[in-house]
């Protein structure tokens, strides 16, 4: 759990969905879907929640994650390299 954002509770059984990464060559074949439906039958029965982390422009990513079923919970701040970045954090309550 060391890697883990501070915007994820573990101790309410919530998750962090790193990210899924695809070429857009094989964008809209459903691919991207099936590799986090495959991840999700992976997590153990006590998670019910996933959040994931995007940043701001990034609109195909925050995109595909909505078509998922993650809403928008708020929107964050991060430091890459140096450099301050927008990010949105989306939340999905798992079946």
């Amino acid at each position: 759990m060391e890697n883990t954002h501070e915007f994820v509770d573990t101790d309410n059984e919530e998750a962090q969905l790193r990210s899924v990464y695809l070429h857009p060559d094989y964008w809209g074949n459903g691919i991207g879907t099936k590799l986090f439906n495959e991840g999700k039958e992976k997590l153990t029965d006590n998670i019910d929640t996933l959040k994931v982390e995007s940043l701001a422009e990034n609109e195909i990513g925050k995109g595909f994650y909505s078509k998922l079923g993650f809403e928008q919970i708020k929107q964050n701040k991060v430091e890459l390299f140096g450099d301050e970045y927008e990010t949105v954090i989306q939340k999905k309550e798992l079946d």
